[in-house]
């Protein structure tokens, strides 16, 4: 019979099962195969999506708190366009875009 390893237990499993003439093997939890493969790559913050995340100003400690169901990498890029194409026209009677006054897209981070 194999058994998992479990320090302390599966030594006294072990001692109970062979006075009934059963024999066990324990099997370690952990293996170097566990540790060392990974089937999947982990995925960038930049390519998740169905997110909230924030994005920073760099004058100031506001920060703007978004939600997205596309890759955060993407969203990015339309939060800054909007802001390049509403700064170009811009008055001082129109809202900041985002409502922080200079987006720190760099340091854009998902809430975990």
């Amino acid at each position: 019979m194999t058994v998992p390893y479990v320090k302390g237990l599966s030594e006294a499993f072990t001692r109970i099962l062979k006075g009934y003439s059963i024999s066990t093997a324990a099997k370690p939890h952990t293996t170097v195969r566990n540790i060392l493969v990974h089937p999947k790559d982990r995925i960038g913050d930049e390519e998740k999506s169905e997110m909230i995340y924030k994005i920073p100003c760099r004058n100031c400690e506001r920060v703007y708190i978004g939600e997205t169901g596309t890759p955060l990498g993407t969203r990015v890029k339309e939060h800054s366009k909007e802001v390049d194409s509403r700064a170009d026209r811009m008055t001082a009677a129109l809202p900041l875009p985002l409502g922080i006054s200079s987006p720190s897209w760099r340091r854009t981070e998902p809430l975990r």
